[in-house]
């Protein structure tokens, strides 16, 4: 059931957006496109299916794929690729109430560190393995691959998860002017984004897992976790990359006493 949701997600994507009038919503894993999604699916009043199949109707689709032509106009949302990476090692590495034993036991078996709690240690080769043996697989792609799309095509309005945390308002109220939609839920959107506030989100959540879901959603958390390997290791694959997200003014930070 779960593949064949996929299936029918996909086939939306690439041939139905335009009909149904979709919302496409695509990012590189662990840049918040969930909670961008939530929060949209509730201003314009349309449903969010989210690792389900969706219905023949008009929904918030999120998905994480690199921008298509087929695609039309897209929302791409991207995140500073060192907290991008924190992000996945718990979440690959840790049980949540959004993925499985299996998951995580396969990841576990494929990286086979020593320690799962030292991060900074086990981070350097975890970066490796994103920006290689990951990325090979079907539908995958690297975090640098992500920015070289989204900041290529024009169709693609770019959203920075670090600007929806400080001004959300303004960064919704710019996607909807670039889709050319209007709020038409029942509440209003600062009304929407306290309730999917992380910290409102995260008092919702069940406490049964070792590791949530939302574990920060803070920006920065990288400078906390980064050894100076890792940064470069991270320049290597992406430097470039996070120059043209903005993200850098230039390679200093690889040498520069970051930790925050």
């Amino acid at each position: 059931m779960i593949r064949l949701a996929a299936i029918q997600r996909l086939l939306w994507w690439y041939g139905l957006n335009e009909y149904l009038n979709l919302v496409l919503v695509t990012e590189f894993p662990k840049s918040g496109g969930s909670w961008l999604c939530a929060m949209l699916a509730d201003i314009l009043n349309i449903p969010f299916p989210r690792n389900v199949a969706p219905k023949f109707e008009s929904s918030i689709m999120h998905g994480h794929f690199l921008y298509h032509r087929q695609f039309g106009r897209t929302i791409g949302l991207i995140r500073d690729g060192r907290d991008v990476m924190v992000s996945a090692y718990y979440y690959f590495l840790f049980e949540n109430e959004r993925n499985g034993y299996a998951f995580v036991q396969n990841n576990r078996k494929l990286l086979a560190f020593d320690d799962y709690n030292n991060i900074e240690d086990n981070l350097p080769r975890f970066i490796e393995y994103m920006f290689t043996e990951y990325a090979k697989g079907t539908f995958k792609f690297t975090w640098s691959e992500c920015i070289q799309s989204f900041y290529t095509n024009s169709n693609v309005h770019i959203v920075k998860y670090e600007n929806l945390l400080v001004r959300p308002r303004t960064e919704l109220e710019g996607i909807l002017e670039f889709l050319n939609l209007t709020p038409s839920g029942g509440e209003g959107i600062d009304e929407v984004i306290t309730f999917h506030s992380f910290t409102e989100t995260k008092r919702r959540q069940s406490d049964q897992f070792e590791m949530s879901f939302l574990r920060s959603g803070k920006a920065g958390d990288w400078r906390n976790c980064f050894t100076d390997e890792a940064k470069n290791i991270f320049n290597y694959f992406a430097g470039e990359a996070l120059l043209r997200a903005g993200y850098e003014l230039n390679n200093n930070w690889v040498h520069a006493d970051t930790r925050a």
